[in-house]
């Protein structure tokens, strides 16, 4: 695994060309795996009449009979990556039919093709990992295109007395640095989005929001048409937390330590999707939430994902032992 603006990237052949290798963002935000067939330095790629290319992804499927998989043809907008050029993109229809784990320690993705023998929840509970439960999340179904199929988890706005529920979409493909007029800012370290649902229920219980519109900002991504994003103020101090299966808190940030964005749609331009489409309160987050794990697995075939982070085991409320 490559990490690069905060996005987990692969190796990808094409059309069993083992000299046209490709970098592939790994991204449970994308339906579609695609291919940008100007993405491979050095190569020249034939374009293929139905838009179609047949993917091998490297190291994933040892076990596989069949390793070959398939992407869309899209253009990438040459998007580079500290270094890395984009050469497509590995989603959900590759994605959900694997029990995927992103070690962002060792810089290293590990595949599990066989959820009975592997990837067993005592196997994560052994190293520590905590369960977070996933709607939207299940194995992709050959021959169909699951449009809604990525990862969703439950998250709760703290107020300490008070407290407001979303479903935030993960998404580890979502480069989520801040720019302001072309240049990075450092102190958006940590950052979450919300959608209008969200914020209005937020304002609803009572939390004092100040949405500032009077500048706006882009993030990097692979969207086209990024979404517009306005920084949201809040009065007193409050906390986001992801909930456990059982209820836990797990993951929480505080939002002096992280930064919270209203994202809507580009002005004059259709949406990209994402949580500016959702018809409920929703919420995102990506690399600089993700990165600060250890590691964190997909299981889609138990609607899971698993986090092994210092935060996690801090914040999960353990059993007692009974005497």
């Amino acid at each position: 695994m490559y990490v690069g603006n905060r996005m987990p990237f692969t190796d990808a052949f094409v059309e069993k060309d083992t000299n046209a290798v490709g970098k592939f963002v790994v991204d449970y935000g994308t339906d579609t795996s695609v291919v940008d067939i100007t993405g491979f330095p050095g190569r020249s790629i034939s374009k293929s009449a139905d838009h179609k290319y047949a993917l091998t992804l490297k190291n994933w499927d040892i076990y596989s009979a069949n390793a070959r998989q398939y992407g869309n043809e899209q253009w990438l907008g040459g998007i580079q990556a500290n270094g890395i050029r984009e050469a497509g993109i590995i989603g959900t229809d590759i994605l959900s039919n694997r029990i995927v784990t992103f070690d962002y320690v060792n810089s290293r993705i590990y595949i599990v093709m066989f959820p009975d023998s592997y990837g067993k929840r005592e196997h994560f509970q052994k190293y520590g990992f905590v369960a977070v439960r996933a709607e939207h999340f299940a194995p992709h179904q050959p021959g169909t295109e699951n449009h809604d199929n990525n990862p969703m988890v439950k998250m709760v706005f703290d107020n300490g007395v008070d407290s407001a529920q979303a479903l935030a979409f993960i998404d580890p493909g979502y480069d989520d640095k801040v720019q302001l007029n072309g240049v990075y800012d450092t102190n958006y370290t940590h950052v979450i989005n919300i959608n209008q649902k969200y914020l209005s229920n937020l304002i609803a219980k009572g939390v004092q929001i100040r949405v500032d519109k009077s500048r706006f900002f882009t993030l990097d991504n692979v969207s086209a048409k990024p979404d517009t994003l306005f920084q949201c103020f809040f009065a007193t101090k409050y906390q986001f937390n992801l909930v456990g299966e059982n209820g836990e808190t797990v993951i929480p940030y505080s939002t002096d330590e992280c930064n919270v964005f209203l994202k809507v749609n580009a002005p004059g331009g259709a949406a990209a999707g994402g949580i500016t489409t959702y018809s409920y309160p929703a919420a995102q987050f990506g690399g600089s939430i993700l990165m600060d794990c250890d590691m964190v697995g997909f299981d889609p075939f138990k609607g899971l994902v698993w986090f092994l982070s210092d935060r996690a085991a801090n914040a999960i409320v353990r059993p007692q032992n009974k005497q």
